[in-house]
């Protein structure tokens, strides 16, 4: 248990919502109120970088139209080394839930299975792959905060706001969701209320 003068909570709002609270009726809602999106990758290591000796691709993206991969992304770095690992496939909403219910064996089949029609030689050249379903991390349960225009214009003003002591921070207090800097710019500007307020009720 700890105490203190004000919480700032930088908890995703899908934990959060998890959580017993006092929070007011309406932040409550508003916090209950904005979905994620499941979302899922995999990364995959070869024995070479056949994308870059057999068709001079350096960094990237590949898009298919097969909706359970998405884009193979390749890495903008150690050009022409003896190994290196891709992005296999980064997919999102239903497709996602469906290739998170594979076993993890079964992930890198499908992604070696579909790649291979982009690749050839995924299968001679791939060790090893690993995969991560953030809807499925116990501790995030989404990529990132899904708003429509109306739950934007519902609930987005509402966790702006303090509810009595409780600051919120993270991207779903931002147009940048998904992204390391929508969090930075919230925790700048919920801070900068929080300043504020102390100096306020300081005098």
């Amino acid at each position: 248990e700890v105490t203190g003068d004000y919480c700032v909570s930088a908890i995703p709002l899908t934990i959060l919502a998890t959580i017993p609270s006092d929070f007011s009726p309406e932040m409550a809602e508003a916090i209950r109120g904005v979905p994620y999106e499941p979302t899922g990758k995999i990364g995959l290591q070869f024995s070479r970088r056949f994308w870059e000796e057999e068709d001079r691709i350096f960094g990237g993206v590949t898009r298919s139209n097969i909706p359970t991969i998405g884009g193979i992304s390749y890495p903008s770095y150690g050009y022409l080394t003896p190994k290196g690992v891709i992005q296999g496939y980064y997919n999102f909403g239903k497709h996602a839930i469906e290739v998170s219910n594979f076993s993890m064996q079964d992930r890198i089949e499908h992604a070696l299975t579909f790649g291979s029609k982009i690749h050839p030689p995924y299968r001679e050249t791939f060790e090893t792959g690993f995969s991560v379903a953030w809807h499925r991390v116990p501790h995030l349960l989404g990529g990132w905060p899904t708003f429509t225009e109306r739950t934007r214009e519902l609930f987005f003003p509402r966790l702006l706001e303090p509810d009595g002591r409780i600051y919120l921070t993270g991207e779903f207090l931002s147009y940048l969701t998904g992204w390391i800097e929508g969090t930075i710019r919230s925790a700048w500007l919920q801070m900068d209320k929080l300043h504020q307020r102390v100096r306020a009720e300081q005098g």
